[in-house]
């Protein structure tokens, strides 16, 4: 199978295993409340994270044994116990159930970082950057199509609990799919290896690109758990525009993350570009609270879809620049973890500022979390700067 091919079959298979799992979140609070009508404000948060916890702590436990035993059986892996963790959660009878089916979905799941490391071990290197770009294409088409599609299935009536069931069946496929995909790596004779003075010039330490992935994600998960309960209740519209309105930024990144991704190749300056979107991106989240239109706040949600797209680029970039083929499923799982103890803390802040001041500040709060990662970036590109200043003297 070329690589060409592997790479289709693995984005298949992600967008179709990421489809229920990115989609089913924001109507949290809808599913609480057909377990149990008597269901407090602030659990939606604490468990909006569960599965991300969980799937911190087990990521690189998966991506240690994806390197040892193979990528193929733990990519099938993850798809298999995501279908299973859905099944109990949409026939959970009690909260404390469904809680339990919430952590099985990230102790058992994990199909990101284990499609990424089966991609690194099959894609030439010069190619990884654009294999993760596609992955993050895959996952934000998932969070377009399946926030509309689940809403409209909840505006005729059927129960968000209930479409857990139905979601099941996708992660289902997504292991069948993978059944053809090879075992071992694929050979690309010839392979392009980035430039040394590309590669040099885009060197970061693994430090400063995790404490990057951790508080670009705080800044841009923080605004997920309240935004369609936000958007139904102070522009009064149905379920499935909301979902439109979650899933308008990743509409963007779909239309822009080609050019754009262009554009960054021929950078070197990486950083300040990510810089740039995260700037972009805090602007645009403080806007959206501010907004008392609908037509305004629409714009805000489609300028933070460019913020979103430079900052998860640039992220692909570095991590790509980072990973070499044979410790890829300990890397990609390392990294997996900490954007996901990012995304826990974003939760677990956004319920405490949604119960205490309301879900606008949540927005306001993730904007102002986005200073760290824009000092952070900067700073360690003008230490980048000065070192070869320095070593050239």
């Amino acid at each position: 199978m070329s690589p060409a091919r592997v790479l289709t079959v693995v984005l298949v298979c992600h967008f179709t295993a990421a489809f229920g799992a990115m989609g089913m979140p924001p109507f949290l609070s809808m599913t609480l409340r057909a377990i149990t009508p008597a269901s407090d404000t602030w659990l939606v948060g604490w468990l909006y994270v569960v599965p991300t916890l969980c799937l911190a702590l087990s990521a690189p436990l998966w991506g240690h044994l994806s390197d040892r035993y193979g990528r193929k059986p733990l990519l099938m892996r993850a798809q298999v116990g995501l279908c299973f963790s859905f099944v109990l959660a949409g026939l959970s009878p009690t909260v404390p159930i469904f809680a339990i089916a919430l952590g099985l979905q990230g102790l058992l799941g994990g199909t990101f970082s284990a499609s990424n490391a089966y991609l690194a071990g099959n894609l030439p290197r010069g190619a990884l950057a654009e294999g993760l770009h596609l992955t993050q294409a895959t996952a934000r088409l998932a969070l377009i199509l399946s926030p509309m599609m689940i809403g409209l299935m909840i505006d005729q009536g059927l129960s968000a609990q209930r479409i857990y069931l139905w979601g099941a069946i996708l992660p289902a496929i997504a292991a069948i799919l993978s059944l053809s995909l090879p075992s071992g790596p694929v050979h690309q004779p010839g392979s392009p290896e980035p430039s040394a003075e590309l590669s040099k010039r885009r060197s970061v330490s693994l430090a400063v690109i995790l404490a990057a992935d951790a508080g670009f994600t705080v800044m841009l998960i923080g605004s997920f758990p309240y935004l369609v309960p936000y958007c139904i209740s102070q522009f009064h519209v149905g379920a499935s525009a909301a979902g439109w309105l979650f899933g308008l930024p990743h509409v963007v990144y779909l239309f822009t993350f080609v050019p754009l991704g262009r554009f960054l190749r021929r950078q070197t300056d990486i950083l300040r570009w990510f810089a740039v979107g995260c700037t972009i991106l805090a602007a645009t989240l403080a806007a959206q609270a501010l907004s008392a239109s609908l037509p305004g706040f629409i714009a805000a949600r489609a300028l933070m879809g460019i913020g979103m797209t430079l900052g998860y680029l640039t992220l692909n970039i570095l991590v790509a620049d980072r990973i070499s083929h044979h410790d890829a499923g300990r890397n990609f799982g390392l990294f997996d973890s900490v954007g996901k103890i990012a995304t826990v803390i974003a939760g677990v802040g956004a319920g405490e500022v949604a119960s205490l001041r309301g879900t606008a500040d949540v927005l306001f709060a993730s904007a102002l979390v986005g200073l760290f990662p824009v000092a952070l970036a900067l700073g360690a590109y003008r230490h980048a700067e000065t070192k070869t200043l320095l070593d050239a003297r």
